[in-house]
């Protein structure tokens, strides 16, 4: 991950065909995530606004991250809370999965 942020997460692909080889720059990647480089609550926080949620919730409702306005609050899942209210599903916003 730390060399392909550091070549701007461009990365190139050898395309072989009949008439030889190839090369093909592949420029689709513009960022990447990993839980020992940018932190756990890094990745959540951006699964958060990929779906336009505002409260991050594990199976046993203890809140992981709350966004409120521009101010943001939370923890990793390492962290205890207190029962936030939610059914015990996975919670990300309103929508619930089992």
């Amino acid at each position: 991950m730390s060399q392909l942020r550091e070549q701007d997460h461009l990365f190139t692909v050898l395309e072989k065909g009949a008439d030889g080889n190839q090369p093909i720059v592949i420029g689709a990647v513009h960022e990447c995530l990993n839980a020992r480089l940018d932190s756990l609550a890094a990745i959540i926080e951006k699964f958060l606004r990929a779906a336009g949620s505002d409260c991050l919730a594990d199976h046993y409702g203890k809140r992981l991250l709350h966004r409120s306005g521009d101010r943001e609050t939370g923890s990793d899942a390492s962290a205890h809370y207190s029962r936030s209210g939610e059914s015990d599903a996975a919670a990300v916003g309103s929508r619930y999965f089992s």
